[in-house]
């Protein structure tokens, strides 16, 4: 499988994890996070009706792997907590996924990057995953399912 580049980015600064290096560099930039993907240059309504449906079917294994992470201060999964933003299936089922963190300071931010990347990758089909962490919009508890709600006693 290949692995797409992690990216952190915020209005201040874009940290880059390359996954065939394992390294990491930190860029400053006053950019916005831009949510073209490159990936995702094919929409949806190019594809046919069955490449539609293979889709569908690679999201929701996504979904379902993804829920398998959770951020280890809070007993919840972060697809419930809202942290996923969108997951896009591109051609030959390269795999945008949009996401950002409860805060701009998660001491766990790199972690779980890594692991939702890791966590899409291993899925059958998918050919290779760009996690992009985005602040805009901020996170905020409406994001929560209510799942999550009831779970963290908010409801």
């Amino acid at each position: 499988m290949k692995f797409g580049e992690l990216r952190v980015k915020n209005e201040q600064t874009e940290i880059c994890h390359h996954q065939n290096t394992g390294s990491y560099e930190k860029r400053f930039s006053l950019r916005r996070f831009d949510m073209e993907s490159s990936h995702t240059k094919k929409t949806m309504t190019e594809k046919n009706p069955i490449e539609r449906l293979q889709d569908q079917a690679l999201k929701s294994m996504i979904v379902e792997a993804i829920k398998t992470v959770y951020d280890p201060e809070i007993p919840v999964n972060i697809y419930e907590l809202g942290l996923i933003y969108g997951i896009e299936i591109g051609p030959d089922q390269n795999v945008d996924i949009t996401m950002t963190l409860t805060s701009p300071a998660c001491p766990v931010a790199e972690t779980l990057v890594s692991e939702v990347s890791r966590k899409a990758a291993g899925i059958d089909g998918v050919q290779s995953v760009n996690v992009d962490v985005t602040f805009d919009p901020p996170w905020n508890p409406d994001k929560m399912s209510e799942a999550a709600k009831l779970e963290l006693g908010m409801d």
